[in-house]
């Protein structure tokens, strides 16, 4: 079922919280999901309470066509990056954050797969990459499952185009009143479709 609290608390070592928490107030998802239970959609975005964001940064999202995620050093490169439940002292599990790094395995339609190694509570890690070129983090999948069925290796559930365009309309619906939205979060047609928008509704004002 759903979670009934929710607390992000980034950068977290134990008991050392440099940006503070921030509390999820929505919970996002997709039927696809929450009905059906299928792994390879399973998937979510949590809306905070602040926009925590302005301190911490923010990364990217990415998504492409099959075979446009280089394997290998460098760009294609795979990165998980969380809390696993083993991790910090006494009774303070899952308090420190890690990152393990590694060359995917499988690129498919919706699932990735990485020898990198995982444990309980990880589940919601984001993948992520760096693209040649481009300066930043981008996140292109979200780690769920350690081997199961066919698949041999830890796997996240990729940031496929269709979940991409669910993502940034989530993101137009639930962002802030400021109107903000970070330039890594959007393609670049959208962000010109966007500042067209935004011109068209000042003409139409005057």
């Amino acid at each position: 079922g759903w979670a009934t609290e929710v607390r992000f608390i980034p950068a977290r070592d134990e008991d050392l919280t440099p940006y503070g928490e921030s509390k999820g107030v929505i919970l996002l998802s997709i039927e696809n999901w929450t009905r059906d239970q299928d792994k390879e959609h399973d998937f979510g975005l949590v809306v905070l309470d602040r926009a925590i964001g302005y301190h911490t940064g923010w990364a990217g999202i990415f998504s492409a066509v099959e075979g446009t995620i280089i394997r290998g050093r460098g760009a294609g490169r795979a990165h998980v990056t969380g809390y696993p439940g083993n991790k910090g002292k006494d009774r303070k599990k899952s308090t420190q954050m890690w990152t393990m790094s590694n060359s995917l395995g499988t690129i498919g339609k919706y699932k990735l797969t990485y020898p990198i190694d995982t444990s309980p509570g990880q589940s919601g890690s984001g993948v992520w990459t760096t693209l040649e070129g481009h300066p930043g983090q981008y996140v292109i999948g979200v780690h769920a499952y350690g081997p199961y069925g066919s698949i041999t290796e830890n796997s996240a559930t990729r940031i496929s185009p269709e979940k991409f365009r669910k993502i940034i309309e989530w993101l137009r619906q639930y962002q802030l009143k400021t109107g903000f939205i970070h330039p890594e979060l959007v393609s670049e047609e959208d962000q010109k479709r966007i500042v067209f928008m935004k011109w068209k509704e000042r003409v139409d004002q005057d």
